[in-house]
């Protein structure tokens, strides 16, 4: 009787550890699919990256696939070759057809769909400057503009600006353009009517301007509303280098 007792005691302890043994393993599962995205949470999967916005490598944003519509992802970038160390955080839009128009929209490894930058909002954010990936091209880069409010860019190559028109980022936004190099020559070309006022004075409408054509030239431009008195929406300058920038005239 007491060999049957003392069996039964360590039957019992035993199932109990079973027991709880799998429910620590479900656990484990669970937080498992919490972390890779296998598990709809809030109507969305959570994925996170680290291998690169694109590029389709191991971790990159642009490999994952078998996605829903308005799923998140999530990406810390460490060194970036463009980023530096940055956050990034991305919703799935299953209708977007814009590809990759980086960092804004990135084409997802699922055709049709692609990821759309989120944009942060809060105390700590709202009215500091963020950097824009640098302006390498030598031709018109007014598509990787379409949101200029706010933003920094380092000229890396001659070139010419188109600005979106004032009233598309909104009055009161902001942006910087920084010439690395003494042989990169910036021209900043406004919508067609649009006025640039320049250190004080009121170009015609359309009128671009240049740079000094010095290392280290920069120029902070506001989106202003009835920029001269005229009614007419543009731009004016807040600062610049060392030497003024110059009207350009009408662009050839």
């Amino acid at each position: 009787m007491k060999r049957l007792i003392v069996l039964l005691l360590v039957l019992s302890f035993f199932g109990c550890a079973t027991v709880d043994r799998v429910a620590m393993l479900e656990k484990k599962v669970v937080d498992l699919e919490n972390r890779t995205g296998s598990t709809e949470m809030a109507g969305a999967s959570f994925y996170p990256f680290t291998g690169g916005l694109t590029g389709g490598g191991t971790g990159a944003l642009d490999k994952m696939t078998s996605l829903t519509d308005k799923d998140v992802a999530f990406g810390v970038l460490q060194g970036d070759a463009t980023y530096g160390n940055a956050f990034f955080a991305y919703t799935l839009d299953d209708a977007s057809a814009l590809g990759d128009v980086l960092p804004d929209s990135v084409d997802s490894g699922d055709v049709g769909t692609d990821w759309l930058l989120a944009k942060l909002y809060g105390s700590e954010i709202i009215g500091r400057t963020a950097w824009g990936p640098p302006i390498t091209t030598g031709t018109t880069i007014g598509d990787e503009l379409t949101e200029v409010w706010n933003k920094a860019y380092i000229v890396e190559a001659a070139c010419i600006i188109v600005l979106p028109a004032a009233a598309t980022v909104g009055f009161g936004s902001t942006v910087m353009f920084i010439v690395k190099d003494v042989s990169e020559t910036v021209t900043i070309d406004p919508a067609d009517a649009n006025k640039i006022n320049l250190h004080g004075t009121p170009l015609d409408a359309g009128d671009t301007i240049d740079s000094p054509g010095a290392a280290g030239d920069f120029i902070v431009l506001i989106a202003t509303t009835d920029a001269d008195g005229s009614g007419t929406d543009g731009w004016r300058t807040l600062g610049y280098g060392a030497a003024v920038w110059t009207d350009g005239g009408q662009p050839e």
